[in-house]
């Protein structure tokens, strides 16, 4: 439940961060590219996390993808660029 809220956080900052960069003329193409290849990338990540649990102790596993989650997410709530900027310029 928790992966699954986390990919909601981060195709939504995504998507916001593609709309503000994109060309509008590529927009389309370019978020249909990142999802093709975001869905692509799900049989090598369950095969990589099997692997993984073949290898580790799930004891020890969770807690590891935990961290690693848990980090991913909080990387979202660090300001972007084109924010630090406006900031500075007081615009």
């Amino acid at each position: 439940m928790a992966t699954g809220l986390a990919a909601s956080v981060a195709t939504g900052a995504s998507t916001a961060w593609f709309i503000g960069t994109v060309p509008q003329g590529m927009l389309g193409r370019t978020i249909g590219i990142a999802s093709a290849l975001n869905t692509a990338m799900v049989p090598l990540g369950v095969a990589v996390a099997g692997a993984l649990m073949i290898a580790l102790p799930l004891v020890l596993l969770w807690p590891v993808l935990g961290a690693l989650t848990l980090a991913a997410g909080l990387s979202l709530a660090a300001p972007v660029e084109d924010d630090l900027a406006r900031a500075i310029s007081g615009a």
